[in-house]
């Protein structure tokens, strides 16, 4: 869902915004309770207050665009509660000084465990886990690094990023394996999307350079902030997540058993076009 909160936009833009994207279109608030208001609602209660909702929007703040993803989806094939059993995850808690290895502490999961014939693959240097939802429009990849080096785990994540997800599915088989993942939740921010996208190479927003024009006519609007916040929980029966972005103007041999015991990626897939919707590094989770 999209929602746009503005003093003054192009009306162009804005109908654009409605017709096309479906975007909610309103003034802007004096505090951020409204846009709060709406995020919950949207992401299902799953995304609290993004901000102090009593917090006064800064009267050179010309505009917000927020946007937000609510993704529930059951596995085709549920774990067998039953077969839940404890064990121990490694979860990381810091990076040894002079090595490139984690720091590591072992806490109890519940690792949700089904045997059986599992699309899986190696590759580079990783094992991917295909585990399918529902009609099987949409899938996750559970991505495990073959070593826990701070260096496989950066690879694995620099792999996704570059990935052509429609050939990675293209790869999986399905192989007779014992698998087992815990039952987990994870968080991330709010947090500031600027550095990383600075580090992208991603400027020009945040220059007052006229890059949103079909915006505004004002010479210096321009991007001033990106603020991030995700959810997400998988259990025996599915998963369930959710994601709010406020932008401010202003791949060895197959094994026979795979446990996910340690820090591990996920990927929620759009099968027929391999398009990922969420992508998860799972380093210390809240273990359900």
């Amino acid at each position: 869902a999209n929602s746009i909160w503005a003093r003054e936009m192009k009306e162009g833009f804005v109908n654009t915004a409605k017709s096309v994207h479906g975007a909610k279109v309103g003034e802007l608030p004096k505090t951020y309770r409204p846009i709060n208001t709406w995020i919950e609602r949207e992401t299902g209660r799953m995304i609290g207050s993004m901000f102090d909702p009593d917090q006064e929007i800064d009267p050179l703040t010309e505009a917000i665009l927020v946007d937000t993803v609510l993704f529930k989806g059951s596995w085709t094939d549920k774990f067998d509660k039953s077969r839940t059993k404890t064990g121990m995850f490694r979860a990381i808690v810091g990076i040894s000084k002079g090595t490139e290895s984690y720091l590591y502490k072992e806490r109890e999961a519940n690792f949700m465990t089904k045997d059986g014939k599992v699309p899986v693959n190696n590759h580079g240097r990783t094992t991917i886990v295909r585990l399918d939802y529902g009609s099987r429009e949409f899938c996750a990849l559970f991505v495990l690094p073959f070593d826990s080096s701070v260096g496989a785990m950066d690879r694995a994540v620099n792999g996704l990023v570059t990935a052509d997800f429609k050939k990675v599915l293209e790869d999986l088989q399905a192989h007779e394996i014992m698998l087992s993942i815990p039952r987990f939740q994870i968080n991330w921010g709010p947090s500031s999307l600027v550095p990383a996208l600075r580090a992208l190479g991603v400027n020009a927003p945040f220059n007052t350079l006229g890059s949103f024009k079909p915006i505004s006519d004002m010479p210096d609007f321009h991007m001033n902030s990106v603020v991030h916040r995700a959810t997400m929980e998988v259990t025996e029966g599915g998963t369930v997540a959710a994601a709010a972005t406020v932008s401010g103007f202003d791949r060895y041999s197959m094994p026979s058993e795979i446990t996910f015991d340690r820090p591990f990626l996920m990927v929620i897939l759009h099968v027929a076009t391999g398009t990922p919707i969420f992508l998860s590094r799972i380093n210390a989770p809240e273990l359900l």
